[in-house]
């Protein structure tokens, strides 16, 4: 984490050259009617992760409050600032004249703008203290009006103007993404804010829902993240209470999801999506008969991991037929033998100290190491029906358990 200021300055001058910000002022030009500020997310990485994105937040502060001279300005950067690149200009919300600009240049940059008459009011009105520190443009200062850096070096989480975390719900998400991610402590009066009006996440949209647990489920230790709903209430909202051994499931999951990715990817030339998807699975594997909390999950998480998760119970449930076990895993790029292995081991813990749940896990991985070594040696079935004349698929794969015996 950078904690001291003229580096934190001199850094942000470095990205305001960089992304040519700086072409919208000079010295020797008449005085502008405003002024421009980096803002939010960019700063708050680059103070507690050192490092930069290509998007940025960038607020204009008026003088005379003439919203002409916000478009032009707008306008300017994309054709001045980034003179011979191709540019989008969307705007995203019409009565607050908030914009996003795209530009079509390597690596792509996304510009969302707004405008202010006030810095302070614009401040507070922003989700958390951490995400409300301003980098003046054309100054080369930050400049820090609601405590923020004090709150970063204590590593304090805290909503300067409690009424904004209802104004957005979202924001009660956002807590714990940010609680978790840069291991802070949420300040008590944000906290018991959230635990009286916790409610007031029944009125997001489930797509937005969606999209911020996602979030969520890619941070390093998502467990942690799973109590934090028991703590915020979510849990008894939803009746969705995370159990211990979910928890301790999602925990190891945390420990050995990307050793299992970059296993497959090693060992077996395997690519599998990305922790979201897969802490997705695990709690709707774990929570699947629960019929309440099941459609729940359906409805934000989506029908297709409800589907993956079903497929993967069925597969565990039928590990004994093994003309099924090597159906799935004769496939070069099918990965979901290994998946219901992963995912069933992970429901299982309780039973590590079981016996002949240990020989069962031993017999499909040596199956499955022994069908991935020797797949690119085993017959195709269009192989298999002209060397042997025959059509049958069911035949087929008695030729290929003979192989494994």
């Amino acid at each position: 984490m950078i904690s001291n200021i003229w580096e934190i300055e001199k850094k942000l001058t470095e990205v305001v050259s960089f992304y040519k910000l700086d072409k919208l002022f000079c010295r020797e030009c008449n005085k502008l009617d405003y002024e421009l500020y980096l803002v939010g997310g960019f700063i708050r990485n680059l103070i507690f992760e050192n490092k930069t994105d290509n998007e940025l937040d960038i607020v204009f502060l008026l003088k005379n409050n003439d919203i002409s001279v916000y478009k032009e300005a707008i306008l300017k950067i994309c054709t001045d600032c980034y003179k011979g690149y191709n540019y989008k200009l969307i705007e995203l919300d019409t009565n607050r004249h908030i914009y996003r600009i795209v530009i079509d240049c390597e690596p792509k940059v996304v510009i969302d703008t707004t405008y202010t008459t006030d810095l302070f009011q614009d401040a507070i009105r922003r989700d958390f203290t951490i995400n409300s520190l301003y980098f003046n443009v054309f100054e080369k200062k930050l400049i820090d009006l609601t405590d923020s850096l004090k709150d970063i070096e204590n590593k304090i989480l805290r909503t300067y103007r409690l009424e904004s975390l209802t104004e957005d719900p979202i924001r009660i998400l956002r807590a714990i993404r940010f609680k978790n991610k840069y291991n802070l402590n949420i300040e008590d009066n944000t906290l018991k804010y959230i635990q009286e009006n916790i409610s007031s996440l029944l009125s997001l949209n489930h797509v937005r829902v969606k999209q911020e647990l996602f979030k969520i489920f890619e941070l390093e230790f998502v467990f942690n993240a799973l109590l934090d709903f028991r703590l915020f209430g979510i849990s008894r909202l939803f009746n969705l209470e995370p159990n211990d051994d979910l928890v301790e499931s999602v925990k190891i999951l945390d420990l050995t999801f990307n050793f299992y990715k970059e296993l497959l990817k090693k060992e077996y030339d395997l690519e599998i999506y990305e922790k979201s998807k897969a802490v997705s699975i695990l709690i709707m594997m774990s929570l699947i008969n629960n019929e309440i909390v099941q459609s729940l999950l359906n409805y934000i998480l989506g029908e297709n991991i409800y589907q993956k998760a079903k497929k993967l119970i069925e597969l565990w449930n039928k590990r004994d037929n093994k003309k099924i076990l090597i159906e799935i895993f004769k496939h070069k790029k099918n990965y979901i033998g290994f998946e219901f292995i992963y995912y069933n081991f992970l429901l299982n813990l309780k039973k590590l100290n079981n016996k002949d749940y240990l020989q069962t896990l031993e017999k499909l991985l040596q199956l499955c190491r022994y069908v991935c070594q020797f797949k690119r040696k085993l017959l195709s079935f269009d192989e298999f029906k002209i060397l042997f004349n025959d059509n049958k698929y069911e035949n087929y794969l008695d030729y290929l358990m003979e192989l494994t015996v």
